[in-house]
This record gives C-alpha cells, sequence and structure tokens, in this order.
C-alpha cells in the first residue's frame, strides 16, 4: 500500500471546513464523503479518522492507509478535479478493505463524480 502523493492530499484546515460547510454530501456504511470542485488540476483527498471510531491510533492509522489507497485507486475515474473530505463512522471497523473500496465507489458513483 502506498500513500497518496503529497500533491493529492488536501492538508489546509480552511478548505477542508469549507468543504465540510459547503460541499455535496453523501453518507453510506461507516463513510462520509464531502467534496467540491478544486481549483487545483488535480483531484485531492483528506481522511479524517477521529478517536470516536477506536481509541488505538495503531487501528485509526490504518483505516487511514486503507481509505487513502482505495481512493488512490479511484481518483483515476474522476475527470473534474474535486476536493473530497473523508470522514469515518463508528461501523467503519467491522469492515474490511474491500467492503471500504465498494463504499466509496458507490459513494462516488452516486455523487455522479
Amino acid at each position: 500500500m502506498a500513500a497518496l502523493k503529497k500533491n493529492l492530499r488536501l492538508g489546509d484546515r480552511k478548505i477542508i471546513n469549507s468543504i465540510l460547510r459547503r460541499g455535496r454530501y453523501e453518507n453510506r456504511r461507516g463513510l462520509a464523503v464531502y467534496t467540491q470542485p478544486s481549483e487545483n488540476p488535480e483531484s485531492r483527498v483528506a481522511v479524517v479518522v477521529s478517536k470516536k471510531v477506536d481509541k488505538r491510533a495503531v487501528r485509526r492509522n490504518k483505516l487511514r492507509r486503507q481509505i487513502s489507497e482505495a481512493m488512490r485507486a479511484l481518483l483515476m475515474g474522476v475527470e473534474k478535479p474535486n476536493d473530497f473530505v473523508i470522514l469515518t463512522k463508528p461501523e467503519i471497523i467491522k469492515m474490511d478493505f474491500k467492503d471500504i473500496k465498494n463504499g466509496l465507489e458507490g459513494i462516488l458513483k452516486s455523487l455522479k463524480i
């Protein structure tokens, strides 16, 4: 599993908050995705896994890596650049990588991206 390249990561807190306030939203089993069109030439992703999901940093980081890997593969199919903020919920602990990837794929299809 490779991490997202730096140019594909979204790290500016102001932009993330803007997306959370004004972006389009879709929710499915343990995942919530907020998105809005990007001014950058490439799509960018921010993954948020809070302590409400799991108290152990090892598990939170593993989830973050799995979601990033799933999005890395899915970003190739995105035509127009968008910024994504992915929030997790406690139900995601019971999901494996395949379920996470399928969930993200379904969310992107429903958002018509």
